[in-house]
């Protein structure tokens, strides 16, 4: 059986990235439609562009640290049906450096995590989160892991304590931090406390242009526009359309995910192999979760099929020939990438701030960033990170 609403489970890459991904597929977020141009204040203290998971952070963090604030969010689709909804659904901190210089952004790393993960249980926030721990499967030598895990050690840094590990006859790095959520429920969740704090929310207004003026800024989208004191653009691959000083310094990058119908359990862990960056997961009800994470291009017309699709989860986990599967779902996945391989968070100049190229590590640095973003807007902080600031990118 093909993938619902697919024509023979055979697609091209630019149909995929249309398609339903099995989280928005079966999401209970609000899905009514709200439009700016139907905002009558036409004035608001910040706007938010982008309703995925960083865009809702912003608007929940700002709202909860003042609720007198006005805040708009606005998206070109619904809520959360960009990246946050179309990912492998894990939680992961990937290591960019161990250079010692590179030590307090790849320390913020990990603390993203154990940020989101705390939220999480301190809110009993129903996400199927659960925090189990990882394997990346290594395609070089044990020894060349081995003195990966002691260049980590020997850094001065807690990364999580990792170590190898040997399952099943797959060898890798064992990352005690890595997790996984159903994303679509916790932005749910989200979502309903930024409606609560009284943030403005509108769907399908695509941002046009941010013109500053004296005043600030007006954000300009069809049939209207909105004047503000702040902006935050939070677009991730899709920043630099907005902000044209950091163009080229962010880029979209894709992977094809697929759900499948339930099967017993195979591991208890998140599964990752270094070869070809394929990620997996399995969710409480049986259904796995793939990604093939080759840097696909959309330009590309190319068929991906599920028998392609379903011979390389069979070639990943052998065991799977005794299963009987089928590829329920399958979409292309947008990740933003940075050329420096660093997130973009902070004040690009007057009062517009962006976030984004989260690198492929989404979810946690994600919402750790809606906070920081938070923060500066709300004078709790008046600087971050300088490693991630989009002045980098500034010509």
């Amino acid at each position: 059986a093909g993938a619902r609403g697919r024509n023979g489970g055979a697609e091209n890459l630019k149909q995929l990235m249309e398609a339903t991904s099995y989280w928005l597929d079966n999401s209970n977020t609000n899905k009514s439609r709200r439009y700016a141009q139907q905002y009558q204040n036409k004035q608001a203290d910040i706007v938010v562009i982008g309703a995925g998971i960083t865009g809702l952070s912003v608007s929940f963090h700002t709202s909860f640290l003042d609720s007198q604030l006005d805040v708009v969010l606005l998206d070109q689709g619904s809520i959360g049906a960009g990246a946050s909804g179309r990912n492998g659904g894990h939680c992961w901190p990937s290591v960019q450096s161990t250079e010692a210089e590179d030590n307090e952004v790849e320390q913020w790393r990990f603390a993203s995590c154990e940020y989101l993960y705390q939220f999480i249980r301190d809110n009993h926030i129903d996400c199927d989160f659960m925090q189990m721990g990882a394997l990346n499967v290594c395609d070089d030598t044990v020894d060349d892991s081995y003195r990966y895990i002691q260049e980590l050690n020997g850094s001065n840094m807690n990364y999580g304590n990792s170590k190898i590990e040997n399952i099943n006859s797959m060898c890798g790095i064992f990352d005690p931090m890595a997790a996984k959520l159903n994303p679509q429920k916790f932005t749910n969740w989200v979502l309903q406390k930024c409606i609560s704090n009284k943030v403005s929310i509108f769907t399908d207004t695509l941002v046009e242009k941010i013109d500053h003026n004296d005043g600030g800024y007006n954000i300009l989208f069809e049939g209207g526009s909105i004047q503000t004191k702040n902006v935050v653009v939070a677009c991730n691959s899709n920043i630099s359309k907005l902000c044209p000083e950091i163009n080229g310094a962010v880029f979209p990058v894709y992977s094809c995910v697929v759900a499948t119908t339930s099967v017993e359990p195979i591991y208890d862990i998140n599964i990752a192999f270094s070869d070809e960056d394929d990620y997996w997961i399995q969710n409480k009800d049986g259904t796995m979760i793939y990604g093939y994470g080759e840097f696909i291009d959309i330009s590309d017309n190319n068929m991906i099929t599920d028998h392609e699709m379903k011979q390389r989860l069979l070639n990943r986990f052998p065991q799977l020939d005794e299963c009987s599967f089928d590829i329920t779902h399958k979409w292309i996945g947008t990740m933003g990438y940075t050329i420096d391989g660093y997130p973009i968070i902070g004040k690009l100049s007057g009062s517009c701030y962006i976030c984004g190229g989260y690198n492929g590590d989404g979810m946690p640095i994600a919402f750790n960033s809606g906070r920081i973003i938070a923060k500066l807007l709300t004078g709790q902080i008046h600087k971050f990170l300088e490693r991630v600031s989009p002045l980098r990118f500034v010509k």
